[in-house]
């Protein structure tokens, strides 16, 4: 699949489990052997670097059909030139999604790093539906434990700090490697370009923060469900001596006189 965004840049955004897009970015027709080398990896592992004059990077993104699985984090690998950035993905993603039906409708870009920042602003989005989304699920995960209500709460939030720790994990090495993009940007990069992308960043950054929070809010939360567990297992057990204690003189009695 091929997007063209006016104003100098290109976008090319392949579907990677197509075989034909594969073999025609192997040839290289557009791109380095080492470049298309990285594009058509593998790995899942976020990264964000430089190769010669391109940058080169593999981002996170929800499954366009994500519903609420850990597993249904994507990929989207990527490299960007001066005036050309070619993509793929592996399954349909959200974020990217999202932008290239924006390029369809006519938006423009007038370099690879306006591009990313614009994907980087959609990711962001997507991020703070999925966290108000989670948070939503802790408020009533949290009502219902303050009310007494402890029935399988435990494993309804354990389920949201799965995939809370997951995208986590996803969120967090993309902020460290966008940090450190930021000193590496190549020359073609233009002070406009470079001040929109940090601010995509920060804000990416921020959703990052929010979703730490909101983990650390379900670990303290599963540590009240335990202390209440624990209190009413206690309190059980008092009540089991209580009646032991009671019952033992009639047991021993009984036993000494052998009826």
């Amino acid at each position: 699949l091929a997007e063209v965004a006016a104003g100098g840049l290109t976008w090319l955004h392949f579907n990677l489990t197509d075989v034909r897009a594969c073999e025609w970015l192997s040839k290289g027709g557009v791109l380095s052997a080492a470049e298309a080398g990285f594009l058509l990896a593998t790995d899942r592992r976020i990264s964000l670097d430089r190769l010669g004059q391109a940058i080169t990077g593999v981002l996170a993104d929800l499954h366009h059909d994500f519903d609420l699985d850990p597993e249904s984090v994507g990929v989207i690998r990527f490299v960007a030139e001066a005036s050309l950035m070619v993509s793929g993905r592996r399954h349909p993603l959200q974020a990217v999604d999202r932008l290239r039906r924006e390029v369809l409708a006519g938006a423009a870009f007038g370099s690879p790093i306006a591009l990313l920042a614009h994907l980087l602003d959609h990711l962001a989005e997507t991020f703070e539906t999925l966290i108000n989304d989670l948070g939503n699920q802790v408020d009533a995960i949290e009502d219902r434990i303050l009310a007494g209500r402890l029935h399988q709460e435990g494993a309804g939030l354990g389920q949201a700090r799965r995939l809370m720790s997951r995208v986590r994990r996803h969120l967090n090495a993309e902020r460290r490697e966008l940090s450190n993009i930021m000193a590496k940007l190549p020359d073609w990069c233009g002070e406009a370009d470079v001040a929109e992308f940090q601010r995509a960043v920060g804000r990416l950054d921020s959703f990052g923060r929010d979703l730490d929070l909101l983990y650390e809010r379900g670990r303290f939360l599963q540590e009240e469900i335990a202390s209440r567990q624990g209190e009413v297992t206690n309190r059980n057990l008092y009540v089991l001596s209580i009646v032991t204690t009671i019952f033992l003189p009639m047991t021993l009695i009984v036993g000494l006189s052998g009826l």
